[in-house]
């Protein structure tokens, strides 16, 4: 089994000992070799290590996160963002962190992120070649194609697909039911996480754990405490309650 390395950014001594004690009851797949707790003491451990995974506090003693990041992004491979405050969330999409966490961090949120960034991991080392490639030749600067093309493989046939055409996504154990404009619903054996990689992180949002949609054919917005969307089509999603502050700052943003 490969070790996964994990680098860990904070500078509450409080919340970093929950961090050591998260990642070290994991298991030995997760090795933590870096913890630092300024920009520029993380840009020199994060350029030498390397990490497979990134845990970081937003809001550090001489800066923020994304200063590190604007650094050395290029040697972090999947991200996971912590913060007392949710008003960096659209910074965190830019990011494409895996997961943004609010303080006081729960652990199992923490360990099922650590989980995805794993996923990942192994998602874009053993299935996305081909299909990145074919996204990157189908979305050459001067296609008409606003939001793009992607690949979903059912059990008899190869779909192309329009991303504006897609209203929402829903999990269904580790297979991805994809609900179309037309009225189509098409299955692939993908799980969600894998097609989360591939949508347009501009445009489609997880609300929850079983559920992406497309905001654009988002027809109502529900706000409160137990928040849910009415989709283009009339059908209803929850929005996970961790999800809600997230998501607000994010659809208001796109309007």
């Amino acid at each position: 089994m490969k070790t996964i390395n994990i680098s860990l950014i904070e500078d509450e001594p409080q919340s970093l000992s929950l961090l050591k004690d998260t990642i070290q009851a994991l298991g030995n797949q997760y090795s933590l070799v870096s913890a630092t707790s300024s920009v520029t003491d993380s840009v020199i451990e994060i350029q030498q290590c390397k990490p497979d995974i990134l845990i970081s506090d937003i809001q550090l003693q001489d800066g923020t996160v994304f200063d590190v990041l604007e650094k050395s992004g290029a040697y972090i491979k999947t991200l996971v963002l912590i913060t007392a405050y949710d008003h960096y969330a659209i910074r965190a999409i830019k990011y494409s962190a895996i997961d943004y966490l609010l303080k006081p961090v729960n652990a199992q949120e923490l360990k099922l992120a650590m989980e995805k960034c794993v996923q990942q991991l192994d998602t874009f080392h053993l299935n996305t070649v081909s299909q990145i490639n074919f996204l990157q030749a189908r979305n050459e600067p001067g296609n008409q194609n606003t939001y793009g093309d992607i690949l979903i493989n059912s059990d008899n046939a190869i779909h192309v697909i329009r991303q504006n055409e897609i209203l929402y996504c829903k999990a269904d154990r580790n297979y991805t039911e994809f609900y179309l404009q037309d009225g189509r619903v098409i299955i692939s054996s993908r799980t969600l996480l894998f097609y989360e990689q591939l949508l347009d992180p501009a445009i489609f949002f997880r609300v929850h754990l079983s559920f992406i949609i497309n905001t654009k054919h988002v027809k109502t917005f529900v706000k409160g405490r137990s928040g849910s969307v009415v989709m283009s089509n009339g059908y209803e999603i929850d929005v996970a309650s961790r999800r809600m502050a997230l998501f607000a700052s994010f659809f208001k943003s796109r309007r």
